[in-house]
């Protein structure tokens, strides 16, 4: 940290465990499916989809097709940018996972890439809703945890300019006043 930053733990390790494996039951009572694919968002939710995929009941087929997208740049907040997407069969079943939804851009842009391209049954479950906006247009269909509060948050997958993705606990990042 540049010394001037201070994480609380806003969600423990215990927290997120326990809520992944609920969150993974109710995926696969709601999705109801023998085989998945499922899609993580890349770098944010590679934590958050390798736990949630160890949870699923075993007797689903669950194939892991990555995609990539980034709207930022060194805190820069730009045009999101989004990586190819991969090929899937008519009709498959799709659970994309991502870190956060915060502003739904990601949400929305890939699901018209899937919708524009792919005839497929599309699922969305994020670790952490945030709800610091009134107007969404969109809500992830599976979500860990709702954050009512617009706090900068890190670990668990989700960094400040790449890093602290590798905590294992969903923190809140402060900011201390310089003197």
């Amino acid at each position: 940290m540049d010394g001037k930053s201070k994480v609380s733990v806003l969600y423990s390790t215990d927290q997120i465990q326990e809520r992944v494996t609920q969150l993974a039951k109710e995926i696969v009572e709601q999705i109801g499916s023998d085989e998945l694919i499922l899609v993580p968002v890349l770098n944010g939710a590679m934590i958050f989809a390798a736990d949630l995929v160890r949870q699923l009941s075993p007797e689903i087929r669950v194939k892991i097709l990555p995609v990539s997208a980034s709207s930022y740049t060194h805190h820069e907040k730009g045009e999101l940018l989004v990586g190819p997407i991969p090929d899937f069969p008519a009709g498959a079943k799709v659970l994309i996972v991502d870190d956060i939804a915060d502003t739904g851009d990601t949400l929305l842009t890939l699901t018209a890439a899937l919708v524009g391209h792919h005839h497929v049954e599309q699922s969305w479950s994020v670790s952490l809703l945030k709800r610091k906006r009134e107007n969404y247009e969109w809500e992830p269909d599976f979500y860990g945890f709702l954050l009512e509060h617009d706090h900068f948050v890190i670990g668990y997958g989700m960094d400040d300019d790449g890093y602290f993705r590798n905590l294992p606990y969903i923190g809140v990042m402060e900011q201390e006043e310089v003197k």
